[in-house]
């Protein structure tokens, strides 16, 4: 399987090349709110005690 875009995207971001198609992780948008959602309120509880 080639990696047509990882070739591509080279000559843009050569950070890219670094990581194979398996490695990189994103999360989805929905998980990132409700973590930063998670940290204000743990962050409220602790500041309130």
């Amino acid at each position: 399987m080639s990696n047509s875009y990882n070739s591509s995207a080279l000559s843009v971001n050569p950070v890219l090349g670094t990581f194979s198609a398996d490695d990189i992780n994103i999360q989805p948008y929905w998980l990132v709110v409700l973590q930063l959602i998670i940290v204000q309120l743990f962050q409220r509880v602790t500041n309130y005690f």
